[in-house]
């Protein structure tokens, strides 16, 4: 079944609210891509207007910024998660996870299901 983000069909008070149109291809969203950690995968998806992005399936290195320097850095393991705690478990990687790399931890800032890269700055 597709994923839509349609208004609720309840009031907040609770009363039904009537619908004026059907369902409209615009109002169609996906599943959250889940970044895993792994070889590189990388995938597209039709966004609006003819464009394109770029989602990240899974991979093992990270671009980590430590103010000037810029460095290419092995994922070890996902060790906090805000998101959702289960995915610090499952190793998922979303933004603002904490991850372990071999040079130390590193602070997710881009958002991989969208941006399809994993770019982050060196927590001290």
């Amino acid at each position: 079944m597709g994923v839509w983000h349609l208004k609720s069909k309840r009031k907040s008070t609770g009363g039904k609210l009537t619908v004026g149109h059907k369902k409209k291809k615009c109002e169609l969203g996906r599943n959250p891509t889940r970044t895993l950690l792994g070889a590189l995968k990388k995938f597209t998806v039709k966004a609006r207007g003819y464009c394109k992005k770029i989602a990240l399936k899974s991979s093992d290195t990270i671009n980590v910024s430590d103010g000037p320097t810029r460095f290419l850095a092995k994922i070890v393991k996902v060790v906090e998660n805000k998101a959702n705690p289960q995915y610090v478990k499952l190793g998922v990687i979303t933004k603002g996870a904490v991850l372990e790399t071999d040079k130390g931890n590193v602070v997710v800032t881009s958002r991989p299901g969208q941006d399809g890269v994993l770019n982050g700055k060196l927590v001290k």
